[in-house]
């Protein structure tokens, strides 16, 4: 039987226990990286802790859990947020994907179980925007064949770390399956929403294409939102909030740029 192990970075804990008991129910070992200071203690056979001992970001902790998992010997690696329970049928719907020709990676479909939240359903009208052009691959909810991790790594970023990671593989050998789907918990205030939309936004340096592609598609995209309302009423506030994510997307560019200089290629871990 293929051996497959899911790393999740644990950094708040609200969901872990639910995570871990849905990551074990697909039959699949767990590799914990603990991401604070704060001790992890799971005594459980099929589940490894990584500890970091401080905060470091999800990028160096995701590389931490993938060189574990290789020496390992896993033949499929995946990673599942600690805050996202994933459904009885995640892990076979995602290996069928798997075998077919060229696929080195696959992403279910993130959902969102909590509706009652604004921030919630803000969260959502994003994603169900994003579905019109594509479903996105989303690496909280995704499984890869090994060989993936011999061309690419997540660097040493907190934040971008998906898309440092996904732009240098193939996109043709990358796959979405609806039918692997997971349920990721977002965050339910105001606060911690801009939070973690906009201040994190700071710690990243955005590359030439993306700043160009936000300064001329994001009036577009604001102006499709809000003739949306009237379907759906969220649709007026995502747009904003579209918009001052943008502009703070673009500030930590310009920001990095004057004070750093270009971004810099990390080096494999």
């Amino acid at each position: 039987m293929t051996s497959v192990v899911i790393i999740v970075p644990v950094l708040y804990r609200d969901y872990l226990a639910k995570t871990i008991r849905s990551i074990l129910a697909n039959d699949c070992d767990i590799i914990l990286v603990n991401d604070s200071e704060t001790p992890l203690k799971f005594d459980i056979k099929r589940v490894a802790i990584v500890d970091n001992k401080r905060n470091m970001g999800v990028g160096i902790s995701r590389n931490r859990g993938v060189n574990l998992a290789l020496d390992k010997g896993y033949e499929l690696i995946g990673f599942v947020d600690s805050d996202s329970v994933i459904s009885r049928n995640w892990r076979r719907e995602c290996e069928k994907t798997l075998t077919k020709p060229g696929i080195l990676g696959v992403s279910g479909l993130a959902l969102n179980p909590n509706q009652n939240s604004r921030i919630a359903r803000v969260k959502f009208v994003f994603k169900d925007y994003r579905r019109r052009k594509g479903i996105p691959f989303q690496i909280d909810c995704s499984l890869f064949k090994r060989e993936a991790f011999s061309l690419s790594n997540f660097g040493k970023r907190r934040i971008g770390e998906d898309s440092y990671f996904l732009q240098k593989l193939d996109r043709n050998a990358l796959a979405v399956n609806e039918k692997a789907i997971s349920f990721h918990h977002e965050v339910e205030s105001t606060r911690d929403f801009f939070r973690k939309e906009i201040v994190g936004a700071l710690y990243s340096l955005s590359s030439h294409r993306s700043v160009a592609q936000g300064f001329l598609l994001t009036p577009l995209t604001c102006f499709k939102m809000l003739r949306r309302w009237k379907h759906h009423y969220d649709y007026s506030t995502a747009a904003m909030i579209w918009l001052i994510r943008q502009i703070a997307w673009n500030m930590a560019y310009a920001i990095g740029r004057l004070s750093f200089g270009p971004p810099c290629e990390p080096a494999n871990p």
